[in-house]
C-alpha cells in the first residue's frame, strides 16, 4: 500500500522499468516516495527516540546510501535524525528529520520490475490504501497449455513467438512447475510449455520488460501464439519415386546423363520430396526410366 493519500504530482516510473533502492516513483502533493529494500512494511512514522527493527532497517537502507555509517542500530537518536534530513534534502523532499509512513515503500528484494497501476497517473487522487505498483517477480512467465496429443507435435526447443514479435523456445514444464495453481489443477491431463531465451537460460519474462506491457494490470492474460511445429526448410522438390537408396544406405537420384548423385532427402509428403544436393535445372530420371 501507499499509505499516503493526496494527488499524484509526480510519476518516475512505467510498468516494465526495474527500481533500484534510493529510485523516486512517485510523488504524492509534490513529496516524492521512495523504493527502500526491506522485509517491514511501512506501519508508522520512524523519528526521535523511536525503537525497533523497522528503524534497523531504516539505518541499513541510508548506509547503502552513503548517508550514515551506524547501520546495526534500532534506537532512532539524534546522528539518524540528522542523516535523514540529509537524505531529505538529497531527494527534494521536506528536511523535517522523520521518516513518514509512506515515504519509502518497502520491496523484500531490489532490483525487481513493477507494473504501474491505472491510477498512478499525474493528477489522479490516491487513496492510502491504493497500490499503484506492483511487482513483476520471478515466477512472471510465458506458457502454452497443450493436451498430451497436441504436445507429441512439439519437439523440445521449437520456436514460438508470441503477441507483437516476442520470440522465444519452447521448453516443457512440469505442472508442478506451473506458475498459475489453477492451471495445473484445471488443466491435470495438459502439458505445459514455457517461452525461455533461445540459449535456454531463463524465462523471457526475465529478460525483457515486454511480459508487463501484455499483462498490464492483470495477474494473468491469454494471447495468440505461433508454433514453429515443422521449421522452414529450404531444398529442390522430387517426385519421391526419383529418389534411390544404395545397399549401403546411400540415398541418390540419377541424371539424363546418367550420373548417379547423393542427395539428402530433407522431408516427403504426397509422393513429393524436399532434398537437397541438387542444383536447380538439373535433369533427374524418374524411376524406371
Amino acid at each position: 500500500m501507499v499509505n499516503r493519500a493526496g494527488i499524484v504530482t509526480v510519476v518516475n516510473v512505467k510498468s516494465g522499468d526495474e527500481i533500484s533502492g534510493g529510485q523516486a516513483l512517485f510523488s504524492v502533493d509534490l513529496q516524492p516516495v521512495i523504493a527502500g529494500a526491506g522485509a517491514i512494511p511501512s506501519f508508522r512514522d520512524l523519528g526521535l527516540e523511536i525503537r525497533g527493527q523497522d528503524v534497523v532497517q531504516l539505518r541499513q537502507f541510508l548506509c547503502q546510501l552513503g548517508f550514515s555509517s551506524s547501520c546495526q542500530s534500532d534506537h532512532f537518536d539524534a546522528s539518524l535524525e540528522k542523516s535523514v534530513k540529509a537524505w531529505q534534502k538529497s531527494i527534494g523532499a521536506s528536511q523535517t528529520g522523520v521518516v513518514a509512513l509512506g515515504d519509502i515503500i518497502w520491496f523484500p528484494n531490489l532490483p525487481v520490475r513493477v507494473n504501474t497501476a491505472a491510477e498512478l497517473v499525474v493528477g489522479k487522487r490516491l487513496a492510502a490504501d491504493d497500490r499503484p505498483l506492483s511487482t513483476i517477480d520471478a515466477l512472471s512467465a510465458l506458457t502454452v497449455v497443450m493436451t498430451a496429443d497436441q504436445s507429441e507435435l512439439v519437439p523440445e526447443g521449437v520456436n514460438a513467438s508470441f503477441g507483437d514479435g516476442l520470440t522465444g523456445r519452447l521448453r516443457r514444464q512440469s505442472m508442478a512447475a506451473s506458475v498459475d495453481p489453477a492451471l495445473a489443477s484445471a488443466n491435470s491431463d495438459s502439458v505445459i510449455f514455457e517461452l525461455v531465451t533461445d540459449d535456454g537460460a531463463s524465462s523471457v519474462c526475465q529478460v525483457t520488460p515486454a511480459c508487463a506491457d501484455l499483462l498490464g494490470d492483470a495477474l494473468s492474460v491469454t494471447i495468440p501464439i505461433s508454433v514453429e511445429v515443422i521449421p522452414q526448410q529450404e531444398g529442390l522438390v522430387l517426385p519421391v519415386q526419383a529418389i534411390h537408396t544404395s545397399g549401403t544406405g546411400r540415398t541418390y537420384v540419377v541424371l539424363a546423363d546418367h550420373t548417379q548423385v547423393d542427395v539428402t532427402v530433407l522431408g516427403s509428403s504426397g509422393g513429393i520430396a524436399l532434398v537437397e544436393g541438387l542444383v536447380a535445372g538439373d535433369a533427374v530420371l524418374a524411376s524406371g526410366e
